[in-house]
């Protein structure tokens, strides 16, 4: 599936440090993935 919408490098460069805590944070075993996924999607 294709996106008509650009990736907003701006937001992605404020929030990089976030992303990387997150995303390695079930690597780590501070989070669970499932934790992590709700965090970006604004489940929970």
């Amino acid at each position: 599936m294709l996106s008509t919408k650009t990736i907003d490098w701006d937001l992605i460069a404020q929030q990089y440090d976030q992303i990387v805590k997150y995303t390695a944070a079930p690597r780590r075993g501070t989070a669970e993935a499932e934790q992590v996924l709700r965090r970006f999607t604004g489940e929970g």
